[in-house]
């Protein structure tokens, strides 16, 4: 037996190409509906995902789309390249359909968007040294791409661009076929994001990118079949369990935009952004085990901000919290309407211990305090406006920490010293001491502030917006 690794693309680009949130959900559902497809024309031996749990029935419930962009199977020596033609050839089809009709620009447009990639291996008996191999070969393939110029239509050479991609000529309402796809499926599937319902109580909302740590040398470990499956079947419950988790911790206003495995994106009020990512991580860990993790990008913004740009965020947000902030970790960036960007990340867990760090610790306490308008609400105000002119992400470490300590205590003294109501004495809380070692000793000083920023930007009444 021969083992094939197929995989279609571009993904995160495209996805990201999305003016509103149900654009968000059509690009994630035209890619999974496209895999779905595939599958149908793949043997019955896929190794990832499990489609022996009828997940490719499963894939589109509930308008949620929940299949990976790639999948993994045994095929019979000397015919990979021909199955993998004939998953193609059922995949082209099905986006080709959306072009009967259409113009000869929308035509070719779609015969120019998919790039499709496999690679093919004879079977060895660990499957875990096998998928290794195959990975770096498809990733090899995958890295010499056929740069092919982009050829429009006679007499759209010189026509304005679709507005998401800045790519293809804008064929109707400023988007070109890719963009009047995900319009068609939107209107075809009578999709409006739950997401929408939460704006009037408050305009900030957010985008979570969550993904698993280290997937790939995971899977390099699992040396059977059987050991794969039954990987791919956790991955797959995971995903599964994804939509209900989300809406009981948001009371329904959450949109899933896609769930394929390990890889989730979503889009949630700003207010419950790390409830939500800090969930989800739970739910990964308790559903699949054997010592994962998972990373997280948030992107907090208005719901009049361009909503691409928020997902953009999101991503890049989620490559922070793996390559900065060393996996198992959440990165955060706030987009304000002034035009100002804060960003700040933390680990989830403190090295060799299953306790949270300083800085969940801290967040929880700061939002109980705004939420509850107590007077200690009012302390991280003055912090910033005592910190801000040290330009902690330039300065020295080692110089700094004793002068934001003494700050830090001025503040706390000048804000919330003494409780309004009881008049006892309220002491400075020992998470913000602890926080304050935390990102001073991972050489992150900037991270102090840009906590507070970010709390009580997130959870502060909306009066003024900045």
């Amino acid at each position: 037996m021969d083992l094939l690794l197929f995989q279609i693309g571009p993904v995160q680009d495209f996805i990201a190409q999305a003016a509103t949130p149900e654009d968000l959900w059509a690009g994630s559902y035209l890619l999974s509906m496209l895999m779905k497809a595939g599958l149908e024309a793949a043997p019955d031996a896929t190794i990832f995902p499990n489609l022996r749990d009828g997940r490719v029935e499963k894939a589109l419930d509930g308008n949620i789309p929940t299949l990976p962009n790639r999948f993994w199977a045994r095929v019979p020596e000397g015919q990979g390249r021909t199955i993998a033609e004939k998953v193609k050839e059922a995949i082209l089809k099905k986006l080709y359909a959306y072009g009967e009709g259409e113009s000869v620009a929308f035509q070719r447009q779609l015969e120019q968007f998919l790039s499709v990639s496999w690679a093919v291996r004879p079977e060895t008996a660990d499957k875990g040294s096998d998928y290794k191999s195959i990975a770096r070969q498809l990733a090899l393939r995958r890295n010499m791409r056929d740069f092919q110029p982009w050829r429009e239509a006679k007499g759209f050479e010189r026509a304005p661009k679709d507005f998401l991609s800045g790519m293809e000529s804008a064929l109707e309402n400023c988007r070109g076929a890719m963009n009047l796809v995900k319009e068609k499926l939107i209107e075809e599937r009578k999709y409006e994001a739950p997401i929408r319902n939460a704006v009037n109580d408050d305009p900030y909302y957010a985008v979570i990118a969550f993904d698993g740590d280290r997937m790939g040398a995971k899977l390099s470990t699992l040396q059977t079949e059987e050991a794969h499956r039954e990987f791919s079947g956790k991955l797959a419950a995971f995903a599964l369990s994804v939509g209900d988790l989300l809406s009981e911790k948001t009371n329904g206003q959450s949109t899933l935009v896609y769930a394929g495995g390990d890889d989730v994106l979503a889009v949630v009020p700003g207010k419950k952004a790390l409830d939500c990512a800090e969930a989800l991580r739970e739910q990964f860990e308790g559903i699949v085990g054997l010592g994962m993790t998972a990373s997280a990008g948030v992107a907090v913004g208005h719901c009049k901000a361009p909503f691409q740009d928020l997902v953009k965020a999101a991503q890049s947000a989620e490559h922070r919290a793996k390559n900065v902030y060393g996996r198992d970790a959440v990165a955060m960036t706030v987009l304000k309407r002034s035009g100002e960007t804060i960003e700040w990340g933390f680990k989830w867990k403190k090295d060799r211990d299953s306790q949270p760090t300083a800085a969940v610790e801290l967040f929880r306490k700061l939002g109980a305090d705004i939420a509850s308008k107590k007077p200690s609400a009012r302390f991280p105000y003055k912090l910033a406006a005592l910190l801000r002119p040290y330009a902690l992400e330039k300065a020295g470490v080692e110089d700094m920490k004793p002068i934001v300590r003494l700050e830090l205590e001025h503040a706390w003294k000048q804000s919330v010293e003494t409780d309004m109501e009881s008049g006892r004495k309220v002491d400075l809380p020992k998470e913000a001491l602890s926080y304050l070692d935390e990102t001073f000793d991972a050489g992150k000083p900037d991270d102090f502030l840009n906590l507070f920023l970010c709390e009580t930007f997130i959870d502060r009444p909306r009066g003024e917006e900045n």
